[in-house]
């Protein structure tokens, strides 16, 4: 009896011990698994934060979120109207997602992607049955995909409005209760971020169309041919401020203004606007270019203070010259009739918006039939692994090197070697000015 006794204590000893290694193995499973979705989570949160465009946001998104969840699909669609649309999807055989979803669905169809935006709730399909009975037309299609199980998520924007949903599905069975503290934290990252890319590509269309209107081609005097070109930031940037402006005056004389309000978006290209209007209307008064922009400067400003630098160039072309002065902007550069490039680095003036103070004369220069004035705006020559006096030199080389006389093959000829082609890091203002006449 007592070895029957022991043997039975030994046996219960090693099934204790395996149960117990056994719970031990799944806790360090649990636990990884755990650890793997909330990596997960971070990375698509930590991805998400720098992103700023929805042509951005879609394909991060819908690819992202198939990590942390272990899931197989993924798609987003945006509320239009009466309509839900479906902008991208993601995961093994996403084409055929993309064939069996359609584009656009009613927002009222029974679809668990338009439930969830609809209805604000989410829509958790957790078998092939549960679909039969929910969406019997749906069945076909989760089987062509493999589909076991979704999850539907309603997307809000930062003010609790419904804008959209994330569908996620798995091709094996889950427990979806489980998930809900990731769903719950993917749906927030995911709704606050597509909120944000959709007010950028709201704003980004207002800025394109207040730049387009405010930037028209400029009109040249008799004796003068002009060219004119404004290129925007990269997208991730946003527009800015950057203008440009000619402006007739009499006696044979023609304003260039090229300036660069400081900052990105809708209240850069505002500030631009307003500053533009001012200069404009104090140049075409016909006042002394060297108390131009101190008065633009002293002039009362509704708000917050507009800081932005700017270049004026008055071309006489009774006299055959040029004046300029330079407000904390880079210097223009003027071709002569032989080839020879000078750099217009006097008349150096305070940003215009900071207190007027150790302000130099205007500067002056020969312009006779023939010459060619160069004016930008930083964004042109200013890189960040090169000196801004470098940039310059390299612009004077281009400029040296073009041997037409045409404004508009000139812009483009500097535009492409300055850019090689890449949008650029900031907004460029750039003006070309020949003189033609005698």
């Amino acid at each position: 009896m007592t070895v029957a006794i022991v043997a039975a204590a030994a046996v219960l000893a090693i099934l204790v011990a395996g149960a117990l290694a056994l719970d031990r193995r799944r806790l360090e499973r649990a636990r990884t698994e755990d650890a793997r979705r909330a990596e997960g989570l971070a990375r698509l949160a930590q991805g998400l934060a720098g992103i700023r465009t929805s042509d951005d946001v879609m394909p991060f998104l819908t690819e992202a979120v198939l990590p942390p969840l272990d899931a197989v699909h993924a798609a987003v669609a945006v509320i239009e109207g009466d309509r839900l649309r479906r902008h991208f999807t993601a995961g093994r055989r996403a084409e055929l997602l993309g064939e069996l979803l359609p584009p656009t669905i009613a927002l009222d169809s029974t679809n668990p992607l338009a439930e969830a935006a609809r209805t604000g709730k989410r829509v958790l399909v957790a078998d092939v049955h549960s679909a039969r009975e929910r969406y019997p037309e749906l069945v076909e299609g989760w089987k062509a995909l493999g589909y076991v199980a979704t999850a539907n998520l309603p997307l809000r924007d930062r003010a609790g409005e419904l804008i959209g949903s994330l569908g996620v599905a798995w091709d094996r069975s889950v427990d979806l209760p489980a998930l809900e503290d990731q769903l719950t934290t993917i749906a927030g990252i995911a709704g606050q971020t597509l909120d944000r890319a959709l007010l950028s590509d709201v704003e980004h269309r207002l800025v394109t169309t207040l730049q387009k209107s405010l930037l028209a081609p400029l009109s040249a005097p008799a004796g003068l041919a002009v060219a004119a070109r404004y290129l925007p930031a990269a997208r991730e940037v946003g527009m800015g401020g950057d203008w440009y402006e000619g402006i007739a005056l009499p006696g044979d004389r023609f304003d260039v203004v090229v300036g660069d309000v400081a900052g990105h978006g809708v209240e850069a290209v505002g500030q631009m606007a307003r500053l533009r209007a001012v200069i404009g209307a104090l140049a075409a008064l016909d006042l002394a270019i060297g108390d131009l922009f101190t008065m633009t400067t002293s002039l009362p400003q509704p708000g917050r203070t507009v800081v932005a630098s700017a270049a004026l160039v008055q071309l006489d072309m009774a006299a055959g010259t040029l004046s300029y002065v330079c407000a904390g902007h880079p210097p223009p550069i003027v071709r002569a009739p032989g080839g020879s490039v000078t750099v217009l680095d006097d008349g150096r003036q305070p940003l215009l918006g900071l207190p007027a103070g150790g302000a130099d004369p205007p500067g002056t220069a020969p312009f006779p039939p023939g010459s060619v004035l160069v004016a930008y705006t930083d964004g042109l020559i200013e890189r960040r692994d090169r000196p801004v006096d470098e940039s310059i030199r390299a612009l004077v080389r281009d400029l040296e090197a073009v041997e037409s006389a045409d404004p508009d093959r000139i812009a483009d000829h500097l535009l492409e070697r300055c850019l090689g082609g890449h949008p650029p890091d900031d907004d460029v203002a750039l003006v070309v000015v020949a003189r033609t006449g005698c």
